[in-house]
């Protein structure tokens, strides 16, 4: 089994497309929050043991699930790519921001999570167009994980 990485931009459809399975091909989304433990008030990472505790929990995941949907923090990324595991960037084009703040705010985001998306927007969207090493697909509006054509 292949497994295709997939670093997804958040409120772009990971949770839905689990739930709503139409691939016939095992997806899983290996959501960061349990192995960050959430931030601080200026954006740090709560956890010291990550991202090498999401990496471990990554590798465990190839070869056991066709899809794996994983976060986009540039430390995961970067290890990834060092340890040439291919994987593909999959977010939303630079002029989308005011669409995924929306996209937060009905999901029930926590305010902090928004406010930390709304303030780095471009920041967090430049440094994932620069990855390198990897394949990029840019959403359009209106645009979700589930409308890909995901092989």
């Amino acid at each position: 089994m292949k497994t295709n990485i997939i670093a997804a931009f958040p409120g772009t459809g990971k949770s839905y497309l689990v739930r709503n399975n139409k691939l016939d091909r095992k997806v899983v989304d290996l959501d960061s929050n349990a192995y960050t433990q959430g931030h601080d008030s200026d954006g740090n990472l709560a956890s010291e043991e990550f991202p090498g505790n999401y990496i471990q929990a990554i590798k465990k995941q190839i070869d056991r699930t066709d899809v794996l949907l994983i976060s986009i923090h540039s430390e995961v990324l970067d290890a990834l790519r060092r340890e040439q595991i291919k994987f593909t960037v999959v977010y939303p084009e630079m002029e989308l921001k005011s669409e995924y703040i929306s996209r937060f705010q009905e999901r029930q985001d926590p305010s902090e999570f928004i406010e930390l998306f709304n303030k780095n927007w471009q920041a967090i969207l430049e440094r994932l167009q620069d990855q390198k090493g990897c394949k990029h697909f840019v959403l359009r509006s209106g645009q979700h994980l589930a409308d890909l054509k995901i092989s």
